[in-house]
């Protein structure tokens, strides 16, 4: 790795790692960075062609010593199309909340995948009841990275998630929620569920939802 190139490129999410189908003979990830999580797929299945698409240019340099290809580019526009329903696994992880609409990207790429290609993404929650709290409190404030991270264009909930990937012509056939523990967690989740009680919601759904930092989501083409 390029030492002016930030370490998050060169990220391995082992969770999106064990959730790609092990028999995936072509899988494309969006935003693969350096290849990390290609590099360490072909690893374990090297039969597998992985195909990357990366906007930052020395990124995708990297990506494309590690992986069969990997295409500069930004996730919207990059054209894959001789691939069209060829692809048996499409990887978005911590991606599909920085496009402009996520909503008909996802709907688009859903058509390089064969019948019955599966999708696997890692997107944040925005009802984390750290967010909550910070609303109450009246500040919406970007970090450098988290679930308020700057570059983040769009936020989505468990509800919002499900509508996407409906609306794309896929069936989600698990959602893991990854939870941070934090010190203040429990008394935030304890008030959070209160007032969630009074204002009708189901307050141990609220509970549950609102614990959860980021959803693991694997879908199937219909």
């Amino acid at each position: 790795m390029s030492q002016d190139l930030p370490g998050y490129y060169d990220n391995l999410n082992t969770g999106v790692l064990e959730a790609i189908p092990a028999d995936a003979g072509l899988v494309i990830e969006f935003g693969c960075g350096a290849g990390r999580l290609g590099m360490e797929f072909k690893k374990q299945h090297p039969g597998c062609r992985y195909y990357g698409v990366e906007l930052n240019a020395q990124a995708a340099a990297i990506a494309g010593t590690r992986l069969d290809m990997a295409l500069c580019g930004s996730a919207e526009d990059a054209d894959l199309s001789f691939v069209t329903g060829q692809a048996e696994c499409l990887v978005y992880a911590d991606v599909l909340e920085h496009l402009v609409d996520p909503w008909n990207t996802l709907k688009r790429h859903a058509d390089l995948l064969k019948p019955g290609g599966s999708v696997v993404a890692c997107i944040p929650n925005i009802q984390h009841w750290s967010i909550i709290a910070s609303l109450m409190g009246g500040s919406w404030a970007y970090q450098d990275n988290g679930l308020m991270d700057r570059t983040h264009l769009r936020f989505f909930t468990l509800a919002s998630i499900h509508e996407m990937f409906a609306g794309a012509g896929l069936t989600v056939d698990n959602v893991t929620g990854r939870v941070l523990e934090h010190p203040q967690g429990p008394a935030y989740l304890d008030a959070l569920g209160q007032s969630a009680l009074a204002l009708g919601i189901d307050a141990a759904a609220f509970r549950e939802q609102a614990n959860v930092f980021q959803y693991l989501v694997q879908a199937t083409r219909r």
